[in-house]
């Protein structure tokens, strides 16, 4: 293409006859050969021949200006013909000046007045416009081209009430389709939906069973942008009948639905577009499938073809890219593991830095640590290898048709088509500038992107907005295929990367949590093992049978260490440092701890039993002397008085009051002798086990008093027990405590006691003179000596 040619036919190549398909053809051909990069000059020269062809207005005029007008006269033929080519050329001053000249010159000639409006309507001149097809109008009201045009002009100014009433007159007179669908339009820029569709519908039904497919299309595009899509896609199927044996028309009303399918993507209606494209083969058999644009794809780098990847990585100049870094490999492979290392060192402490048992929900938390740890681990470790092998790096990339995001071996494609209203959002601190967040809304799903620079921020957003109106323009004129670059995201795998695929992630998250069970299948074996070690420990530690036998409740298999344990603590309590009192006594205690040790429960059930006080007769000479009685008071002995009445402090009821008293010093004594735990003193009858029963016989044996307090009487308590252990002979043992009047000197102490409260701390304390001696009796204690009272 060196040479000069200005002719649009011989610049395209094609014959004046030559269809709107042939010339698009064409054009892609020559572009190809032609890119705008290498030869801009041609480009240009091949973009202008191409939208001049591709206007069937301009195309009209240039084709008029080849004809010579054979009715007029040669120099008025001549005007119109060079008026026509300077249009033609892109001379419309020149042309404006010939027709101007042709119209002073011969006022009559209305044909230089129809070019004049023509070419007033193409420059969007609208004013001078409709002063031209008025005044035609007015020279020819019943010629319907006029009010036509007239419409098309009033239109253009926004005057939609004025325009429909052109366009009703002009469908009046017979204007025939062109008519009813610009009344169409004038109805829906008037938001009249409804009317609009109905015009278009009147005119279908009128044409019978061949509707006219201009009006088919838009009917098509109101019903998707204003109506049902189900009725839109019964129109769609009506508009494929209609032109199905019109090749020369489907091509062109195929790229008028694609124009159609761009500006439903202007308006954020990405499904209806995808849709309308899908179909659009229904129309044209013979048109290349259309590319679809999902909302986002999710590709692995070596899904994209290998000249992808090359201008990626920036080897392939062509065709520009504009590229946003992210940051470096080393840190994005550290940070990919180390939410995963947390998590790991979470449970591997959970696992062996305790030592308590598991029970249901600890195995449950334990289970959902590891395999959280292990899924960060797996896909981690899938991160940190891709940072460090991929043949990409982390950045973003605008595409001349896509928004790229590079993450080392993984793409995520945003086709431009589908942004609309994006938005910076400047974010400061007190007053200080930290970042800006860009949204970019691509469909239904929002890309949130953070910026340290407000002005990158900017570019970025520009960036983005410039290329995707230019991509909306071309998928409008139908030349979207031929812009440089697009083959780089094939369609094919542009739409396998927009379908969910889990099998590459469920097989990686299946790796993980088949580890994480392994993991805590061992987990809990090391935690049990750890859990026993840590209970035979305690309950050895204890020395205490029950506390074994409670371990061998709970650990089965472990009898026989723990019988060898118990045996151990039998012979300790006969030879070693902890053995019970010599003497034949503790022949008792170690009947019971063989019991004890031989499985019999640890649970002694005692019964007490006391007599009624019964009166005995005084002694001869009763000794009865105290050393000191009252607190600031000189000692005085006590002297022989009237026998007092003391059987309030010794009721014959059940439970005894000193029921309780005799359970805490038996208790008291068994843990001392035992060990705390081993034998559990309760009150009650006996259940099969360990079974003491106590019975008590108090007696009044004198009297005596400090020679001003009240009489206190002399109580001698005889005792007797009886102990039952199983597989064993029951022993009996018995004795009796002597008055000791020295015993209450801390009731005495009191102030003003009475006669009952003094008789009931004796009877306490003979009470817990007779447990002591039955505890001795009983071998659980050595003998004390007796106390010595002093004359």
């Amino acid at each position: 293409m060196s040479e000069e040619r200005h002719d649009p036919y011989e610049v395209l190549g094609v014959a004046q006859d030559a269809d709107a398909r042939a010339v698009k053809a064409a054009y892609f051909a020559l572009v190809r050969e032609f890119p705008p990069e290498t030869h801009p000059e041609d480009f240009q020269r091949l973009r202008e021949a191409y939208e001049l062809l591709s206007d069937p207005a301009r195309r009209e005029q240039l084709d008029a200006s080849r004809d010579a007008y054979a009715d007029l006269g040669a120099e008025q033929g001549a005007l119109l013909r060079a008026a026509n080519a300077a249009y033609a050329q892109g001379d419309e001053q020149g042309a404006e000046s010939l027709l101007r000249r042709a119209i002073v010159d011969y006022p009559d000639l209305l044909a230089a007045r129809e070019v004049l409006g023509l070419g007033q309507l193409r420059q969007k001149a609208w004013g001078p416009a409709v002063g031209s097809w008025a005044e035609l109008v007015a020279r020819e009201p019943g010629n319907a081209r006029y009010h036509l045009h007239l419409g098309y002009a009033r239109h253009g100014m926004g005057q939609h009430d004025t325009a429909a009433l052109s366009y009703r007159k002009a469908l009046d007179l017979g204007g025939g389709d062109p008519a009813r669908a610009a009344l169409a339009d004038a109805l829906a820029d008037q938001k009249d939906w409804k009317g609009a569709i109905a015009v278009l519908e009147q005119g279908i039904a009128a044409a019978g069973a061949k509707p006219p497919p201009p009006l088919v299309r838009r009917k098509v595009a109101l019903l998707l942008l204003h109506g049902s899509a189900r009725k839109a896609w019964r129109a769609f199927d009506d508009l494929a009948q209609a032109v199905a044996h019109a090749p020369a028309e489907r091509a062109a009303h195929a790229d008028e639905l694609a124009s159609l399918a761009a500006w439903l993507f202007a308006r954020n209606e990405q499904k209806k577009a995808n849709a309308l494209l899908r179909r659009l083969a229904a129309i044209d058999p013979d048109r290349k499938p259309d590319r679809l644009f999902p909302e986002r794809s999710n590709l692995a780098v070596k899904e994209l073809p290998p000249a992808a990847v090359e201008w990626l990585a920036g080897r392939d100049p062509h065709p520009t890219r504009i590229v946003f870094s992210e940051g470096g490999r080393a840190t994005a492979a550290l940070l990919s593991l180390v939410p995963g290392a947390l998590v790991a060192w979470v449970a591997v402490w959970r696992c062996t830095g305790g030592d308590q048992r598991w029970d249901a929900d600890g195995i449950a938390w334990t289970g959902v640590l590891l395999a959280a740890a292990a899924l960060l681990l797996v896909f981690g470790g899938r991160r940190f290898h891709a940072a460090l092998t991929a043949p990409l790096a982390r950045m973003r990339v605008v595409h001349p048709v896509h928004y790229l995001d590079v993450d080392f071996d993984r793409v995520r494609v945003f086709p431009l088509v589908n942004l609309h209203d994006v938005k910076l959002v400047r974010h400061s601190t007190n007053g200080i500038y930290t970042h800006t967040v860009v949204h970019l809304p691509f469909g239904r799903k929002t890309r949130r992107i953070s910026w340290r620079s407000e002005s990158d921020a900017s570019a970025f957003a520009d960036a983005l907005l410039h290329r995707r109106r230019r991509v909306l323009e071309l998928l409008a004129n139908g030349l979207l295929e031929n812009e440089a670059g697009i083959d780089l995201v094939p369609s094919s795998v542009l739409a396998a990367g927009a379908r969910l695929r889990l099998a590459g992630p469920l097989r990686r998250a299946g790796v993980a949590l088949a580890a994480a069970a392994l993991l805590l299948v061992v987990a809990v074996g090391v935690n049990r093992r750890a859990a026993d070690a840590r209970a035979w420990a305690e309950a050895r530690a204890s020395g205490q049978p029950f506390a074994l036998r409670a371990y061998a409740k709970r650990h089965p298999g472990s009898e026989a260490r723990v019988r060898a344990e118990l045996e151990a603590w039998l012979a300790g309590l006969e030879q070693g440092p902890d053995a019970l009192p010599a003497g034949k006594t503790r022949e008792a205690a170690l009947t019971i701890a063989r019991a004890v040790v031989a499985g019999v429960p640890g649970e002694l059930r005692l019964s007490l039993e006391v007599a009624p006080i019964a009166a005995s007769p005084p002694p001869a000479a009763p000794v009865v002397t105290l050393a000191s009685l009252r607190r600031g008071k000189r000692p005085a002995p006590l002297v022989p008085a009237p026998r007092p009445d003391a059987s309030s402090a010794w009721p014959a009821a059940t439970p005894s009051p000193y029921a309780a008293r005799v359970v805490l010093a038996l208790q008291a004594a068994f843990d001392r002798a035992l060990g705390a735990g081993t034998v559990r003193v309760g009150f009650g009858p006996p259940q099969g086990g360990l079974a003491l029963a106590i019975a008590l016989a108090p007696a009044t044996v004198g009297s005596y008093r400090d020679g001003t307090g009240p009489a206190l009487a002399a109580i001698a308590l005889d005792w007797a027990a009886s102990l039952r252990v199983p597989g064993a002979e029951a022993r009996e043992v018995r004795g009796r405590v002597s008055p000791a009047p020295d015993v209450v000197a801390p009731a005495l102490w009191r102030t003003n006691p009475g006669e009952v409260g003094l008789h009931r701390a004796a009877a306490e304390a003979e009470v817990d003179e007779a447990v002591r001696e039955l505890v001795v009796a009983l071998g659980l204690a050595p003998a004390l000596p007796q106390k010595e009272v002093t004359p």
